[in-house]
């Protein structure tokens, strides 16, 4: 990976291409996003076919969505038989990683929850979880601060796996003083 991009996206544009939406994959472990926010979606069905390319990862064949879950659900509920989309082949670390980054920069802004989502899907891989807070910061687009925070609502320090049945038996419960951070 160069700069925290994957290899096979270094200097290159992709030209967005036409795929069905049935071979479109929907990972929930690659949607960083808390849940869907229905008035966007009702928002861009109403614009359907002006909508930008999503993003999709292909690993080993399959076409992995990371980016766009708004206008794919969009075109999906506009009844369309496919979407544009900027395919670009790569690992599942890849697709982990480019789902992460997500609406860092564009679209419809990320929610504290989004943010730690992201955060915890960093924390959940066996490389990345090695990274400093800053490092960690840095690849989700969020302050250090918020990944030392995450670190210590799910016990982990740097170099230590969280795993998904700890992450799982956390999920939703935090500490009363931690509450601020909810919001």
């Amino acid at each position: 990976m160069a700069n925290g991009a994957p290899d096979s996206e270094a200097g290159i544009v992709a030209t967005p291409v036409r795929l069905a939406i049935d071979a479109v994959t929907r990972d929930p472990a690659l949607q960083c996003r808390a849940k869907l926010d229905e008035e966007t979606v009702l928002r861009y069905v109403e614009v359907v076919d002006d909508l930008p390319a999503v993003k999709v990862i292909r690993v080993e064949g399959v076409d992995f969505l990371v980016d766009g879950w708004h206008r794919f659900e969009a075109h999906v509920r506009a009844d369309r038989p496919d979407v544009s989309a900027v395919v670009v082949v790569g690992t599942r670390r890849d697709a982990i990683l480019a789902a992460v980054q997500a609406n860092s920069n564009h679209g419809l802004p990320r929610s504290n929850e989004d943010t730690r989502r992201a955060v915890k899907v960093l924390l959940m891989d066996a490389e990345w979880c090695k990274l400093s807070d800053r490092a960690l910061a840095k690849l989700a687009d969020v302050s250090h601060t918020h990944v030392a925070v995450q670190r210590k609502h799910f016990g982990v320090k740097a170099g230590e796996l969280l795993t998904a049945d700890e992450a799982n038996r956390l999920e939703g419960k935090w500490p009363p003083a931690w509450e601020a951070f909810r919001a």
